[in-house]
């Protein structure tokens, strides 16, 4: 088992109990009908790694295809619901379509002494002009620099798509299919992980006025705000 699979696998275990189950079949009825019934996935992105490319790797090459300015980007990440999966994302360059997204499966590997199959869905993503790598980048770096232990991207679907065919189904994999992506949608904040709870936007879960400093007097600033409203 390859040390990604395994910190993935820890990542879900904690959450497993009411989800579907990893076994020896990776994609399942049920399991399928549940994303053929969805119009979205809610996918967290784990890591983000690019190659770049410059110059040739052999004298003989030099004449032939020039790599200067060639970049690579591949995304891994994972579904918790409807059951664990690997989540692989991936860019080409068009733009007739918005790109496409088929079921996929790993290798049998050993976890809490049973032999089990992963689930993995395959993202392709259409990118023209490099934007859309840039943007789950950026929203991947500042999640990791305020803490968190990964960035969210959600993935449109269209409402009865997924489900498979008899070849799929004998291959256990997406092995004739594939289907659009409708769209997709990141997010990100950015904010010191010092951050004390006063400080944050008052909407936010972790504002709290409780850590305020003494010198702030909140009696006077209150009184201040009914004042100037009663004279409106």
């Amino acid at each position: 088992m390859t040390k990604y699979v395994a910190r993935l696998l820890m990542l879900f275990s904690k959450a497993r109990q009411n989800r579907g189950t990893l076994g020896k079949i990776a994609w399942d009825e049920k399991t399928i009908e549940t994303v053929a019934k969805s119009n979205q996935f809610n996918v967290r992105i784990t890591e983000f790694n690019c190659t770049s490319q410059f110059g040739v790797s052999r004298q003989e090459t030099l004449t032939q295809h020039s790599l200067d300015g060639e970049f690579r980007y591949e995304i891994h990440g994972i579904l918790t619901e409807p059951k664990f999966a690997v989540v692989s994302i991936s860019f080409f360059q068009s733009s007739s379509y918005n790109g496409v997204w088929s079921y996929d499966v790993l290798d049998r590997h050993e976890f809490r002494g049973e032999e089990v199959c992963i689930p993995k869905i395959d993202f392709h993503i259409a990118d023209l002009d490099g934007r859309a790598n840039k943007v789950i980048h950026d929203a991947h770096r500042d999640a990791i620099l305020c803490g968190r232990a990964y960035s969210n991207i959600r993935v449109f679907k269209r409402i009865g798509d997924g489900l498979m065919t008899d070849a799929d189904k004998e291959h256990g994999y997406s092995y004739e299919s594939t289907y659009p992506i409708l769209g997709w949608v990141t997010w990100s904040d950015l904010y010191s992980d010092k951050l004390p709870g006063w400080a944050y936007e008052p909407s936010d879960t972790r504002f709290t006025l409780d850590s305020i400093p003494e010198r702030y007097n909140l009696d006077r600033e209150l009184n201040a705000c009914q004042d100037f409203r009663r004279r409106r």
